[in-house]
């Protein structure tokens, strides 16, 4: 199979979704015993890092390099809400929490990397199967940007920013969560061409790496999954309280694997070979 290489058009990633589907002998969506949905993200070639101007802010995302993603995977079209947290884990780690609004299809909220790695232990263990896990900080990127070399999959107009992301809550932004000051629920934004939805803002979306800064020779890289140990866990496609920047598909966090907020959720990836 031939990958395809970033830039890319939306048919061009559909129609190489639809090959690989039947390569892997798959429908290309599924929906699992939560009632999640995955779509397949076929694998690929493209540009990691900045595409911001050269600023200090934004040094840690840089410089660019090639990466190369050889096999595909699925993944969640929405982060995981709090009606999946809940029928998995039977808690509520939001719950009594100011700046959080409950219900099943608002994502889960308070988080932790540690959180993260619990749920999709039990969720394995449910569906007897080893397959599901976090994306690496290479995967999230490349489905975010979706065949897109811009700031955002949509190009770089930080006005159309509302029609796709919830952003811009906290006091000194104006953004469309400023009036209702939490996580909104799924799937109420435009989907990015492989049709993933709030992929930007609402919530951080915890990934599997341990944060270093990126190599100063930008080298290509293929399938890299981050260093082997660290303090910091990577964290991506920002949320409803900063600037629409700062959600944007190069943009890279981190945090303590144990830290939680009203802004940490996630979405799960899930492998065809395990």
């Amino acid at each position: 199979m031939i990958l395809i290489k970033a830039p890319f058009s939306e048919k061009e990633a559909l129609d190489k979704r639809a090959e690989w589907a039947r390569h892997m002998q798959s429908e290309g969506l599924m929906t699992n015993s939560l009632g999640q949905k995955l779509v397949l993200i076929p694998p690929g070639e493209y540009t990691m890092g900045s595409t911001f101007p050269r600023t200090e802010n934004a040094e840690v995302n840089r410089p660019n390099r090639r990466v190369t993603l050889t096999q595909p995977f699925l993944m969640g079209t929405t982060e995981v809400t709090q009606g999946q947290w809940k029928a998995l884990m039977n808690t509520e780690p939001w719950a009594g929490h100011e700046y959080v609004q409950a219900g099943p299809d608002y994502p889960a909220c308070y988080i932790s990397y540690d959180d993260c790695a619990a749920f999709i232990k039990k969720l394995n263990a449910k569906e007897k199967t080893k397959a599901y896990r976090l994306p690496t900080e290479a995967e999230w990127e490349y489905a975010a940007r979706a065949g897109t070399t811009t700031l955002w999959y949509w190009g770089d107009d930080e006005l159309m920013t509302g029609d796709y992301a919830w952003w811009g809550g906290g006091n000194e932004f104006s953004g469309n969560a400023r009036s209702d000051q939490y996580a909104h629920e799924v799937a109420k934004k435009r989907p990015n061409p492989l049709g993933l939805y709030d992929i930007y803002g609402n919530v951080h979306e915890r990934c599997s790496d341990w944060f270093e800064p990126y190599d100063v020779a930008g080298k290509p890289l293929t399938d890299p999954m981050g260093p082997k140990n660290g303090d910091q866990k990577v964290s991506r496609g920002g949320d409803w309280i900063g600037s629409a920047k700062h959600s944007s598909a190069s943009v890279r966090h981190w945090i303590e694997p144990d830290f939680r907020d009203l802004t940490g959720g996630f979405r799960i990836v899930k492998d065809f070979t395990k």
